[in-house]
């Protein structure tokens, strides 16, 4: 009785750690920025205790047959999306209700502290909301609030077959604006890219999600903001997220993964708890170039996560990755 006593207080004190881990107030933690290495999971298994990884040995196969049963589900739903929006049904089908249902089924429970309960009826499209990045799935939570349009990668859509079917499950509620990334030499095809974001706004009449640090992180701090989406002239609503797996020593996103791995790791876990915090809107100040109301943004994200905004860019992340490619292709 003894060791199952030692063992259950074992594992209330690890779900209890967990829980604090990812509820910490918000913070000002100032000094330099972290080391590059520090910012990235590079598996997406994390170290954890002697009692993690029995529960994953445990969990190992109900969490294999809880991927087929969600794979299939899903391949299921493509088709009848598919179906659906030939016939233009799709929008009468996947009510509120069902949308949630759904995305708790696969594997996305969603907390929510809104400014106030009134916010996003009070603030009418078009508005961008902009969140830090943890994962390739990131935007899924956000389909809790309704259907919103999402700027990606052309490169990262176009990747492979899995992105654009993937994207394209959830495409009633949905919509991707693939944009291309630019030189700075190419002012004029950028101002192209933003006339024709704000062109679909205004048709869509529905709010625009981006990711301006670029490229997903571990959440430990935020990279730079990039500029593009905070020179639009539009309203900005920041988001900051965090994201767990509960009891499972699992990290949800990892640096150099494929969308099927996420996917893969999304379907196998019991599930990932994501917590959005939406703050005040803001926007930008007269005379306030992009970068400063980019970095203000971002700042204001960092604060509220209880983290540094950092002066790492995507284009830093990316030869880190390089790095490691190349490290272990040697």
């Amino acid at each position: 009785m003894s060791y199952i006593s030692e063992l259950l207080r074992r594992f209330k004190d690890s779900l209890s750690r967990r829980y604090n881990k990812h509820r910490r107030l918000p913070q000002y933690t100032g000094g330099s920025d972290p080391s590059l290495e520090s910012m990235f999971n590079k598996s997406h298994l994390s170290g954890g205790n002697v009692l993690d990884w029995i529960l994953l040995a445990l969990y190992f196969p109900w969490g294999l047959g809880l991927f087929i049963i969600r794979f299939n589900a899903f391949i299921a739903l493509m088709v009848s999306v598919t179906i659906l929006n030939f016939l233009g049904l799709s929008k009468y089908i996947f009510t509120p209700a069902i949308r949630n249902l759904l995305l708790k089924f696969f594997g996305v429970w969603t907390i929510t502290a809104l400014p106030d309960p009134f916010f996003f009826s009070r603030h009418k499209p078009p508005y961008i909301v902009t969140s830090n990045h943890l994962t390739a799935v990131d935007v899924l939570p956000f389909l809790q609030f309704g259907p919103l349009d999402v700027v990606i990668d052309r490169d990262f859509f176009n990747s492979s077959w899995v992105s654009v079917y993937f994207l394209k499950g959830f495409e009633w509620i949905l919509g991707t604006i693939k944009v291309a990334h630019l030189g700075p030499e190419q002012n004029e095809e950028r101002e192209k890219q933003k006339q024709h974001i704000k062109n679909h706004l205004e048709k869509a009449h529905r709010p625009l999600l981006i990711f301006p640090e670029g490229w997903d992180s571990n959440g430990s701090s935020v990279m730079t903001y990039q500029k593009f989406s905070f020179g639009l002239g539009l309203k900005i609503v920041p988001a900051a997220i965090q994201c767990h797996v509960p009891l499972l020593p699992i990290h949800p996103g990892m640096l150099g993964t494929t969308v099927f791995a996420e996917i893969f790791w999304l379907f196998f876990s019991p599930m990932y708890v994501f917590r959005i915090s939406v703050l005040p809107a803001m926007e930008s100040k007269p005379n306030e170039d992009s970068v400063a109301f980019a970095q203000r943004v971002q700042e204001a994200t960092a604060y509220s996560l209880g983290v540094r905004a950092t002066k790492w860019t995507k284009k830093d992340a990316l030869n880190y990755r390089r790095s490691l490619l190349k490290a272990k292709s040697s």
